[in-house]
């Protein structure tokens, strides 16, 4: 999508949103994403998107099938990412970001306590980092995860109540 469009998993009805700044739905909007279980203590459909501005292409946490839904730019659902890290699933993603080239997608795993990394391109798994715990550089639920230009990933450590920065490995 366009570089200024807005990105809305609208969870509790299992689908994804991509609109204008003006608050028109894109073509090929919205889309399925997700489960619907309508249960207002849990999360449910997608919970976090990111977007490679190059290619439109978009990656949208589906928390509770464990999975990382990817759609192209007009919506067409072009497959899934997750079957390949240990265990054939994500423990509860929650968010994703993609690292400054796009060429690393990073995932929150809230149940899991870890960010997992795949190359975007064929879904492979390339590894993850984080243990539950309330060191620096643990987790406890982590959530929410940006990456700036420089590379530097910033992850929303949920139960522990605070950002956890890291800096990109070389």
């Amino acid at each position: 999508g366009p570089s200024d469009a807005v990105y809305v998993p609208d969870s509790a009805n299992g689908r994804l949103q991509v609109l204008t700044q003006a608050g028109t739905e894109l073509p090929g909007f919205p889309v399925a994403c997700g489960t619907t279980q309508h249960n207002p203590a849990a999360y449910n459909g997608c919970t976090g998107v990111t977007a490679n501005p190059t290619t439109g292409v978009v990656y949208a946490a589906s928390i509770n099938q464990g999975r990382v839904d990817v759609f192209s730019s007009n919506g067409k659902l072009i497959t899934t990412i997750g079957a390949t890290a240990p265990g054939g699933r994500l423990g509860q993603p929650f968010d994703v970001a993609l690292s400054p080239n796009g060429s690393i997608l990073y995932v929150t795993e809230v149940k899991n306590n870890r960010v997992s990394e795949f190359n975007p391109s064929n879904g492979s798994y390339l590894g993850s980092w984080g243990t539950g715990g309330t060191a620096h550089g643990d987790f406890l639920e982590p959530m929410g995860i940006v990456v700036d230009p420089s590379g530097n990933i910033y992850v929303n450590d949920y139960g522990n109540d605070r950002i956890e920065v890291f800096k990109p490995a070389v």
